[in-house]
């Protein structure tokens, strides 16, 4: 089974990818073929008091524009990013 990494950032289409750190860590983990998904605060919410995301999947490059795709959206239960 590959690991999953959530990560929760600011909006990915406006940083600066030479000097973001969590680019960087994005970039490894998907080099060691873990899969990505990307958050922001705005997709955190609670239904019945459970925490739960609203996240995308997501490939990064290695590259100053175009620097990643987002893929299908899920929602999933937190902590962690049990099956969904």
């Amino acid at each position: 089974m590959s690991i999953r990494l959530g990560i929760l950032m600011d909006p990915i289409g406006a940083i600066k990818v030479h000097k973001d750190s969590s680019f960087a860590m994005l970039l490894a983990a998907q080099t060691r073929g873990w899969q990505l998904f990307y958050m922001q605060q705005a997709d955190l919410y609670l239904r019945n008091d459970r925490a739960f995301a609203s996240m995308r999947q997501l490939r990064v490059y290695d590259r100053d524009s175009d620097c990643m795709s987002g893929l299908s959206r899920k929602t999933c239960p937190c902590p962690g990013l049990m099956p969904c």
